[in-house]
């Protein structure tokens, strides 16, 4: 009896521990393996990604299509973005160019003027628009408090992407 009850202890707290552990461990492992994506669904998930990216990338270039991706394209938006939306232009000066990534980002001071509605929905359509314009200082005054106009001075950065390709 006492031998029945020892192999009993042995078998419930040894081997049945270590089967347990390999029990979970092979359970894990069977998990691992269902969350494995196979290669052929890579392929087509990379495919499906490159052809994602040719088509917004094409659609970025149609949109842009209108003004060149450089400084004087960048110039030649803002003034006539300006004009559109009712802004007198006063002076432009560019500001300092560098890489980031495959952009160039531009920094320009402008001066203009104009009515407090006119400059807000002119700014929101820089910053929605189709150069990508981020207005990084605003400084606004009223020269006459009876004249509803405001001398404006923004500086800001634009993102142009010369190189458009769909790698």
């Amino acid at each position: 009896m006492l031998t029945v009850a020892l192999f009993v202890y042995a078998m419930g707290t040894e081997v049945c521990d270590r089967w347990a552990e390999l029990i979970e461990g092979w359970a894990e492992l069977k998990a691992k393996e269902e969350s494995l994506v196979s290669p052929s669904d890579l392929e087509q998930r990379r495919n499906a990604l490159g052809a994602e990216k040719a088509a917004l990338l094409n659609k970025v270039k149609e949109s842009r299509g209108k003004y060149q991706q450089n400084q004087a394209g960048l110039f030649e938006y803002l003034i006539s973005s300006a004009s559109e939306h009712g802004v007198k232009y006063r002076s432009i000066e560019p500001g300092e160019a560098k890489t980031v990534g495959s952009a160039m980002e531009q920094t320009f001071k402008a001066t203009c003027s104009g009515d407090f509605l006119t400059l807000g929905r002119w700014i929101q359509s820089l910053e929605t628009g189709t150069i990508p314009v981020k207005v990084t200082r605003l400084e606004v005054s009223a020269n006459d408090a009876r004249r509803s106009t405001l001398q404006v001075v923004m500086w800001g950065r634009a993102h142009l992407f010369a190189g458009l390709s769909a790698r």
